[in-house]
C-alpha cells in the first residue's frame, strides 16, 4: 500500500537519527565501556535472573501522591502531580550510580480526573523521547476518554522530561540507550514507580485501572500485564518486543555491530542481558480477552514480525493493524474506533 510504504520510508530516516542518539555517549564496544558491558552481562545474563525474572521486580509501597498545580475542567480537574520514586537498583553494584540521576528520583504525572472519583482510569505512557503533555495528550485522546467519563493520568517515564537528569543533554538520551545496566533499571524503575502510582490511586478510591503505551511506553505497558493482575487491561501501541534484537537488527552493517561480533556478542546474548523486564519471559497475568494490540504494517522501528511474536506468545489476544508505521500513524480514525470498542466491550464504565 502506498502509504505503509511512505510510513516506512519516514521510519528508516528515524532509525539513523535513533542510532546517532543511542550512541552519543560513545561506541559501547571500545575501551572502558566494553569493560563495563562485561560486568553488566555478567550481572543480568548470567545471574539468578535467568530463572526467576520476577525476582526483578520488587512490589512498592503506594506513591505519596503531591499535587503540583491544579487546572480545572468541567466536571473536574487537570492536575500536576509528582512523588518520590525511591527506586533502588537491583544490581548492588550499580546503586550509587543509579542513585547519583538525582533528577530522576523524583516522579512526574499528569492526571485528568473528575471530581466524584471512582471513575474508571487509564494509564497511558508515553513513547521515547515524546514525554510533553500536549504530545500525550494527543496520542491517547486525553480529551475524548475524559469527556466519555474516564480519568486518564500520563505519567512521564524514567530519565524523560522533568525527570532528565544533569548527565544528559536532552530528554530520552539516557533511556533506553546503550549501556543495557542503566536500561534494565530504568525499566524496573518505571514498573515500580507506575505500580505505585496504581496503589496510589486505588487507595483514593478510583475504579478499574488499564494501561496502554505507545514504543517505549508500549513495552512497558506489556511489561506491567505480566506483573499486575488486578489491570482491567493492556493496550500496547506500537511496542518495542524485544530490546536484542532491537539493537541487534538496526545496527546491521555498522561498525559497532561488527566489533560486537568479533567479541563474541550475539543476539541470543543480548536477548539474555535484556531479558529481566522482556514481555517475552512470561504470559500476561490478565486473561487474553482483557488485551488489544495495536500495530502497524509499515512499522520499520518495531518491526511486525516483532509484534507477531508477542502476539504469538500472548496466545494470540485481540490484535488490531494500520497502514502506517512508527511515527506516521495513518489510519489513526480506524485505531480509535478498534479501541473504544475493545474498551465498551469490556464493560467496566
Amino acid at each position: 500500500m502506498p502509504l505503509t510504504r511512505v510510513a516506512a520510508g519516514f521510519d528508516r530516516g528515524i532509525l539513523l537519527a535513533m542510532r546517532q542518539i543511542w550512541l552519543s555517549e560513545g561506541d559501547p564496544t571500545t575501551g572502558a565501556r566494553r569493560d563495563e558491558q562485561e560486568r553488566t552481562f555478567a550481572a543480568y545474563a548470567d545471574g539468578p535472573l535467568q530463572a526467576d525474572p520476577h525476582a526483578f521486580f520488587p512490589k512498592p509501597p503506594a506513591a505519596e501522591i503531591e499535587r503540583y498545580r491544579r487546572v480545572p475542567l468541567p466536571g473536574g480537574w487537570r492536575e500536576k502531580i509528582r512523588w518520590k520514586s525511591g527506586y533502588q537498583a537491583w544490581n548492588p553494584d550499580y546503586r550509587d550510580a543509579y542513585s547519583a540521576y538525582e533528577a530522576n528520583d523524583t516522579a512526574w504525572a499528569e492526571w485528568w480526573r473528575h471530581k466524584d472519583g471512582g471513575r474508571p482510569t487509564l494509564i497511558a505512557v508515553h513513547s521515547w523521547a515524546t514525554s510533553q503533555a500536549p504530545i500525550q495528550e494527543w496520542v491517547f485522546s486525553a480529551w475524548r476518554m475524559y469527556l466519555a467519563g474516564w480519568d486518564v493520568v500520563l505519567p512521564i517515564l524514567p530519565f524523560h522530561g522533568r525527570r532528565t537528569p544533569r548527565q544528559a543533554m536532552f530528554s530520552g538520551q539516557l533511556f533506553p540507550g546503550t549501556r543495557p545496566g542503566r536500561c534494565n533499571e530504568a525499566f524496573g524503575q518505571a514498573a515500580w514507580d507506575i505500580r505505585g502510582l496504581m496503589y496510589a490511586l486505588r487507595a483514593r478510591g478510583c475504579g478499574p485501572i488499564g494501561v496502554a503505551g505507545a514504543s517505549l511506553g508500549g513495552y512497558t505497558s506489556a511489561m506491567l500485564a505480566g506483573l499486575e493482575p488486578e489491570l482491567a487491561f493492556c493496550i500496547p501501541v506500537i511496542p518495542m518486543v524485544s530490546f536484542g534484537d532491537i539493537l541487534w537488527t538496526h545496527g546491521e552493517g555498522g561498525p559497532q555491530r561488527q566489533r560486537a561480533e568479533e567479541q563474541g556478542i550475539t543476539v541470543e546474548r543480548l536477548r539474555e542481558v535484556f531479558s529481566p523486564h522482556s514481555p517475552l519471559r512470561w504470559t500476561p497475568a490478565i486473561p487474553k480477552e482483557r488485551i488489544l494490540i495495536v500495530a502497524g504494517r509499515g512499522d520499520r522501528v518495531c518491526p511486525p514480525e516483532h509484534i507477531e511474536w508477542l502476539w504469538e506468545h500472548w496466545d494470540r489476544p485481540r490484535i488490531a493493524w494500520f497502514s502506517g508505521g512508527h511515527v506516521l500513524h495513518f489510519g489513526r480514525r480506524q485505531i480509535r474506533h478498534e479501541v473504544k470498542d475493545f474498551l465498551q466491550g469490556l464493560q467496566i464504565l
